[in-house]
């Protein structure tokens, strides 16, 4: 026998007991955990094994989904005092939750409805909120009346769409675009007059999305914008989630 190669029953004597019954699969699958072939070795029987398997799985499930938001990361765009203006962040813990806001903003209406879809502890839920003002300014709050309602469809339906419209790198700029070139010397604008804007705000991980489009559908039908046109596509994609057909 050759120097490179132990004895076998050398190996036997120096390495773990062969154990009996079922235990001996066990040893021969050779578990990645410590504490696990420590078990084997000892000749726990398969039962104990089993259930400690489970034990350890269970308990490393919540470390494993800790801190996974339900949409993808994102960067803010939003100043300081956007955020502090903002009546979503003010009335709720945004820190622990994901948020997904809808509502349109409108000078002449003393209140506001926003539709908004919350996930807390992995759970979406929608709620409706109607927001009255002390004046058309909109700087204070007079009351704020909640609802919970239905889901018209399932929230992982609506993210799966904006992601496939790029919603995540919408950029401000261009969605109140109102003039078009007509020749090399002439532009044509349109002026709409009390009209409402469409809002999308989206909180999460301590981020903050705001979209905002001026009538969008008016001005994108005097002036085609592929972002604006994107934009109108996720309203749409989240008016279906909010509103029952």
């Amino acid at each position: 026998m050759s120097k490179g190669m132990r004895h076998p029953e050398r190996s036997r004597r120096a390495g773990v007991p062969a154990l009996k019954s079922s235990a001996v699969a066990l040893s021969t699958a050779s578990p990645r955990t410590p504490g696990l072939r420590a078990g084997v070795a000892a000749g726990f029987p398969l039962q104990s094994l089993t259930r400690r398997i489970r034990e350890l799985a269970f308990l490393c499930l919540p470390l494993s989904l800790a801190g996974q938001s339900p949409i993808p990361s994102f960067e803010s765009n939003t100043t300081q005092e956007q955020r502090a203006k903002s009546v979503v962040v003010s009335n709720l813990e945004c820190d622990s939750i994901t948020v997904i806001a809808y509502y349109t903003q409108c000078y002449w209406s003393t209140k506001q409805s926003y539709r908004l879809l919350i996930s807390d502890h992995g759970s979406w839920h929608q709620v409706q909120w109607v927001v009255t003002y002390s004046n058309r300014d909109k700087n204070k709050i007079k009351h704020i009346s909640k609802k919970k309602l239905p889901l018209a469809r399932q929230v992982d339906s609506l993210i799966t769409d904006l992601n496939a419209l790029g919603f995540w790198s919408l950029g401000q700029d261009s969605l109140n675009i109102s003039e078009k070139q007509l020749n090399d010397t002439t532009m044509s604008s349109i002026n709409i007059s009390d009209g409402c804007s469409q809002v999308i705000e989206v909180l999460s991980g301590g981020h903050q999305r705001i979209l905002s489009a001026y009538e969008p559908e008016q001005l994108q039908a005097f002036v085609h914008i592929p972002s604006r046109g994107r934009f109108i596509q996720c309203v749409g994609a989240i008016r279906k989630t909010l509103f029952a057909p």
